[in-house]
């Protein structure tokens, strides 16, 4: 069921959760104890005579980067105004923006393309990533953080097996001066009555919203910051893939 791109063959089957983790550090090429115990446990002593193990190729990052070439190219884009790809932050060769006016439209903002291309590498080889959308006051422009997988825990209770309710994404965050690991949960279970809080990692799950930003998002506080025209509430976190895939 979870032998998503043939990585978890071996004698000794990963639960999910083990299996993006090892993916995701095996993308960032942050595997050498993984590859150190598992050498131990196949040979056991004989791990220790054989040298240095050489862990200067990475197979599954070689292959990410021939298969997300592919899409390298920026996408035509329509309806995308001169101030939107500002904000957007679009570094395009003025070449690069005739060729595509030509043909009625605008490449793909750059860092938009920037942040699809890192999560197409999270989610050809573990199934899914996220990409959070936010606002950069520093800037001034809009932000897109990719989030990988092993940070995120998405839950799927309505009629829309495509959609997720709640999402739950493990970060960092200062409080008091010190990083403290923390839950962000999004949870539009609810429509009518959306909520986000930051809580502690961990069984406490103290809960951070407040300490953090100096107010609370339920309800119309939640609106006030993500919702469509409409009023509909959506999640800043915008899924690639599925967690089932």
């Amino acid at each position: 069921m979870w032998n998503w791109r043939g990585i978890n063959k071996g004698s000794t089957r990963l639960n999910p959760e083990q299996y993006v983790g090892l993916v995701v550090r095996i993308i960032r090429n942050r595997h050498a104890r993984d590859v150190i115990q598992r050498a131990g446990d196949i040979l056991g002593d004989r791990a220790e005579r054989i040298g240095p193990i050489d862990l200067g190729r990475n197979v599954l990052r070689s292959w990410c980067t021939r298969v997300c070439r592919a899409y390298s190219r920026p996408p035509l884009v329509t309806g995308l105004s001169l101030e939107l790809a500002t904000a957007l932050g679009d570094h395009s060769a003025s070449v690069t923006v005739d060729k595509y006016l030509s043909v009625g439209g605008r490449p793909l903002p750059t860092t938009v393309s920037q942040a699809s291309a890192r999560a197409q590498w999270f989610s050809e080889s573990a199934g899914y990533a996220g990409v959070r959308v936010g606002w950069s006051s520093r800037s001034g422009r809009i932000m897109l953080q990719v989030i990988a997988p092993d940070d995120l825990e998405c839950i799927y209770a309505s009629d829309d097996p495509t959609e997720p309710t709640i999402i739950r994404h493990r970060a960092m965050r200062d409080i008091g001066g010190k990083p403290v690991e923390v839950v962000e949960v999004y949870d539009l279970t609810d429509l009518d009555s959306p909520s986000y809080r930051v809580l502690a990692a961990g069984e406490s799950g103290e809960d951070y919203t407040e300490l953090i930003h100096g107010r609370t998002f339920d309800g119309a506080g939640y609106l006030a910051e993500w919702s469509l025209a409409d009023g509909t509430p959506y999640h800043p976190i915008v899924m690639r893939g599925h967690p089932d895939h």
